[in-house]
């Protein structure tokens, strides 16, 4: 009688909750991610309405299949199921992620739904005997023994789904609490425990103990996960040129890079790099003078590329070349003073052989010096001979260019039988620390310099850089000075027409420019000290917090530092590029430009770190790689085990590989296809964010948008941040177009341009 008395909103109450469902259906499209949590614990079938359980069933598909579950994918599948419109539409889809705030307690929502549908379950059971007791025909005893069948048949077909799964929702609720205690985690766990009426021993070993393994295996799935997404997001990273250097330089190196496939912020690196090496030493940015806190412009920067990738040409052209003109002028100067030397020498010694009494009043300074060659870089020192070269040319920096970096490592105390003190040399030569050196050949028997800066630059292959890293923990903070960029294998194109881009003019003058620039001291503009302060609090909270790695912490602490040092060195690129002198302040836009600078090489030596020790999410990230190298088609185990190392391919099977795409699609990295050893896996279209096919290079900048005028430039302390300055005017020609002008004495000449400088084209 009662139950003919219910209506069907108290069915809803008792039997159903579909307020749980609509959470659990707005989580999975708000976060993609979500479904994973309950794939295993939910069914179509525990759903009450069959809009929402037909909902879920193609979720369920989807996340199987590896794709995500958002918004557009579930409406493109419902459709192509005929069932968008029983369902309500696009506007249903909507109602359910306006409904959700978040996904965290979609697990506990799920066990509410298992919890309705067994009440479910007994009520038509119950409905079906009271049937069979109404038969007078049914032996009351053979009843009682089919109830009992029956209600055993219940359990033994829903498994998963008992009170007992539940029970463990909860358990996983309490432990995974923020708001708790340990110790009110305790009492809660207790307090449920007793009204369970479940045993201490039975509690701990069939409770407490899978459960919190099981929340660990999930807390490190989700640290790998973590760990893979830092690698494949520094890779990807991307920087917009033309915000950060001049449009006149920014144009050539983006259409040199494209031509090579490289990455243009191996270009800029490069760059900033040299220029780094050509301030006068004493020439130094002020960041707070009250706690006497400044930077030199030197840097230490690399490429991180594979064997093969384009490395020595890329410097070749951005230094060597450059810096080669100048060297070979500073010759020229050394022979003209030498050949002077060799004749006051002359003279000198013929005096002081037979005029001793008017030598005093020719040579009043003593004997002439000998004059020493003036270089720009060098590719092989050691410690000493580099604090040489700055006693003999106070006035000048010095920049350390070796094609292979690893060199300048393995040569360290060389000369010393290994005990010297090269490395602590490059530490301090980093800060532009001075130097007092008492030495048996110097003629005062005593070096001392005020500052010391040395840039350095090359390239290095992953496999070395790992090997030198070690144990990643980098105790004396060596690797944390250095700025490096990864540049993946990629494949460059040979245009017929020969693709001819001459950078070398317009880097000469640039280098020359800077070089000519007196001693310095810069500040920081209010505005953009202002920036500054915020980016300087965000990396303080970086380095104290308990989630950063020991190396990482060194990084963000050196990112202080290295947010000055990038600043003056784009100050001085940008006045050079005008031909005119910098002014001491440096604007909020510089400043904002060195931020996401050093954003930005945090994370490329935060994704190195992540690859050291053959790691998971390195072998991870290895495989999108090769599949993207593939064209985002399907690739096999065997294909990624060819690709690996010999030290990886000795631990890894194809089976292991497999299980890397398994993971990989539960990450919804991709899909996979096939079964067992024909298992692939492939990254979809939609997917790949990297698939261009307009003919730039993979990981090019994207073109900007021009933004408006005083537009602000926010977030700015944020790792990754590309921050939104307003571009230099653009030229009206471009590269490569024929031109022709009026010379000063009226004759009409022709040419092609090869680059740019504020002022004319290069012809």
């Amino acid at each position: 009688m009662i139950a003919q008395l219910k209506t069907q909103d108290d069915e809803y109450q008792y039997m159903a909750n579909l307020e749980a469902e609509e959470l659990i259906l707005g989580g999975i499209l708000f976060d993609p991610h979500a479904i994973g949590k309950v794939a295993n614990l939910l069914k179509p079938e525990h759903f009450y309405a069959q809009g929402h359980a037909t909902i879920y069933e193609l979720a369920l598909e989807l996340h199987r299949k590896g794709s995500k579950t958002d918004l557009m994918l579930m409406q493109e599948a419902l459709e192509s199921k005929k069932v968008l419109e029983k369902i309500g539409g696009q506007n249903r889809l909507l109602q359910l992620i306006e409904r959700t705030a978040s996904a965290a307690n979609i697990k506990g929502y799920a066990g509410i739904l298992i919890t309705h549908y067994e009440r479910r379950r007994l009520r038509d059971l119950a409905h079906e005997f009271l049937e069979e007791v109404k038969d007078r025909q049914n032996n009351p005893f053979q009843l009682q023994q089919d109830l009992i069948t029956k209600i055993t048949a219940l359990n033994h077909l829903t498994p998963g789904e008992s009170e007992t799964k539940f029970l463990y929702e909860q358990i996983k609720q309490i432990l995974q609490c923020a708001d708790l205690t340990e110790t009110e985690i305790q009492i809660k766990l207790e307090e449920l425990r007793k009204k369970e009426r479940i045993g201490s021993w039975e509690w701990r070993k069939e409770y407490l103990e899978p459960i919190k393994k099981e929340l660990g295996d999930i807390e490190e799935k989700d640290s790998i996960e973590e760990e893979t997404d830092k690698i494949l997001s520094a890779q990807e990273m991307s920087l917009v040129l033309r915000q950060i250097l001049p449009e006149c330089l920014a144009t050539p190196v983006l259409k040199l890079a494209g031509w090579l496939n490289l990455k243009p912020e191996c270009y800029l690196t490069a760059l900033l790099c040299g220029v780094s090496g050509l301030h006068f030493p004493k020439t130094k940015l002020i960041i707070n003078e009250a706690l006497d806190f400044s930077v030199t412009p030197n840097l230490y920067g690399g490429i991180v590329a594979p064997s093969s990738q384009k490395k020595s040409p890329l410097i070749k052209a951005m230094i060597v070349k450059p810096l080669r003109e100048l060297q070979n002028r500073a010759r020229e100067v050394y022979n003209r003073e030498l050949e002077e030397y060799q004749q006051l020498i002359n003279k000198y010694e013929r005096m002081k052989k037979n005029d001793k009494e008017n030598l005093l009043e020719e040579f009043p300074d003593g004997e002439p010096k000998k004059p020493h060659p003036k270089i720009y870089y060098f590719t092989n020192a050691t410690s000493e001979a580099i604090i040489n070269q700055f006693d003999k040319h106070p006035e000048q920096s010095l920049l350390y260019l070796k094609d292979e970096l690893a060199g300048v490592f393995s040569g360290m105390n060389a000369y010393r039988g290994g005990k010297g003190s090269d490395e602590q040399d490059f530490l301090s030569q980093y800060d532009g620390a001075g130097e007092v050196r008492l030495r048996k050949s110097s003629e005062s028997g005593v070096v001392d310099l005020e500052c010391v800066p040395l840039s350095i630059f090359g390239g290095i292959q992953p496999k070395v850089l790992h090997n030198l890293l070690g144990n990643g923990e980098d105790d004396n903070g060596k690797w944390a000075r250095f700025i490096f960029v990864q540049q993946p294998l990629t494949a460059s194109v040979m245009s017929e027409d020969g693709g001819a881009i001459d950078l070398n003019p317009l880097l000469v003058e640039l280098y020359e420019q800077i070089a000519g620039f007196p001693v310095m001291t810069y500040r920081l503009s209010r505005d953009a000290f202002r920036a500054y302060c915020k980016a300087y609090n965000e990396y303080e909270q970086r380095k104290i917090s308990i989630h950063t790695s020991t190396p990482m912490r060194h990084v963000w602490g050196k990112a202080e530092g290295l947010v000055g040092k990038l600043a003056l060195n784009l100050h001085c690129i940008e006045y050079a590029m005008k031909g005119e002198v910098p002014p001491e302040s440096i604007g909020a836009h510089t400043i904002n430009s060195a931020i996401a600078l050093a954003n930005f090489y945090a994370a490329q030596i935060e994704s190195i770190y992540g690859g050291l020790g053959e790691s998971l999410p390195s072998n991870l990230a290895k495989v999108i790689e090769l599949c993207k190298r593939n064209n985002s088609e399907a690739i096999t185990a065997r294909d990624v085990y060819h690709s690996l190392s010999t030290s990886i391919k000795k631990s890894v099977s194809c089976e292991e590989i497999r299980g890397w795409f398994a993971r990989l699609a539960e990450m919804g990295k991709g899909i996979i296809e096939g079964v067992g050893k024909g298992l692939k896996f492939k990254i979809p279209a939609h997917n790949d964010h990297n698939n261009h096919n307009d003919h730039k290079p993979i990981n090019s900048s994207p073109e900007p948008k021009e933004p408006p005028e005083n537009q602000n430039v926010g977030n700015v302390g944020n790792v990754g941040n590309v921050v939104e300055l307003k571009p230099v005017k653009q030229p009206k020609f471009e590269i490569g177009d024929e031109v022709s002008w009026t010379t000063k004495k009226g004759a009409m000449e022709r040419g092609i341009i090869k680059g740019f400088s504020q002022e004319k084209p290069y012809i």
